[in-house]
């Protein structure tokens, strides 16, 4: 009994061994694998600053030429807008100096016909 019981013994050291040999090699790996998962999420997290930090320039500068952009074309507008009133402004003038040479023109057409009138009127008399 003595020799079946120091045999037990003998092999339960020997499981006790290689699940203690099992459980460390288990925690060697896991150790391992968590070291690489972290460097990966370590390195996913730079690379997320840095794109942010791409993104947040991109931003900027597309921002600041849209400013730009928006100063230039109100700019423009304004320039524009100076134009029209110019060009109106001249139109008027013109319109103004059409109507005042129309009347005069009138005026000249009803003196005409009336000289005309007088004349052709002088000329009957004479003729009877």
């Amino acid at each position: 009994m003595e020799s079946r019981l120091s045999d037990f013994r003998a092999q339960l050291a020997d499981r006790v061994e290689d699940a203690a040999a099992k459980t460390l090699l288990s925690s060697e790996s896991y150790e391992a694998r968590l070291s690489q998962v972290a460097a990966q999420v370590s390195e996913a997290v730079e690379c997320t600053r840095r794109e942010l930090a791409n993104q947040g320039s991109a931003h900027s500068e597309a921002l600041q030429e849209c400013k730009t952009g928006l100063k230039e074309v109100r700019a423009n507008v304004d320039a524009a807008d100076a134009l029209s009133r110019q060009a109106l402004e001249h139109l008027r003038g013109r319109v103004g100096h059409l109507t005042d040479d129309a009347a005069e023109l009138r005026e000249g057409l009803g003196q005409a016909r009336r000289t005309a009138h007088d004349d052709t009127s002088a000329l009957r008399t004479e003729l009877r």
